[in-house]
C-alpha cells in the first residue's frame, strides 16, 4: 500500500511538481488556490523574492495569502485590476513579474518590471 501521494508512493503529491509549473488541460491557465501546484509555486515566488519564509506545503492559507498580497504590493501589481485568479492575461502579467525577477536575480522591492498594465 502506497503511504504517500506522490509517484513513487512516499513522497507529498506536490514533490512530483518540484521543478515545473503543471496546468491541467481542463481548465484556462490562470492561478487558482486550489491548486497544490499552483500554490507551491506561489510560496516558492513569495520566498525567494520576498524572503516570505513560507512553508513550501501546496496549502493556501493565510500565511500564503499575507506573503501572496506582501508580495504583489513590493512589486506594485494592482491585483485590483489585474486578478490572475480569473484572467488569463493577468496571470500572463503576473508571470512576466516572476520571470523579469527572475531573470535579474532582483528582491521584489527592486521593481525591475514596470511595463505592465497591472503596474499600480
Amino acid at each position: 500500500m502506497k503511504q504517500g501521494g506522490g509517484q513513487d508512493g512516499r513522497s507529498p503529491p506536490q514533490a512530483q511538481y518540484a521543478s515545473h509549473i503543471h496546468v491541467e488541460d481542463d481548465r484556462d491557465p490562470v492561478l487558482s488556490k486550489v491548486s497544490a501546484s499552483d500554490t507551491v509555486f506561489v510560496q516558492a515566488v513569495c520566498n525567494s523574492f520576498n524572503s516570505a519564509g513560507l512553508a513550501i506545503d501546496g496549502d493556501w492559507g493565510s500565511a500564503t495569502q499575507a506573503a501572496w498580497q506582501d508580495l504583489n504590493d513590493a512589486w506594485r501589481y494592482d491585483t485590483s485590476t489585474c486578478d490572475p485568479f480569473t484572467s488569463v492575461s493577468a496571470y500572463r502579467q503576473w508571470l512576466n513579474y516572476v520571470m523579469a525577477h527572475g531573470f535579474a536575480d532582483a528582491k521584489a522591492a527592486d521593481a525591475i518590471y514596470t511595463a505592465s498594465d497591472c503596474y499600480g
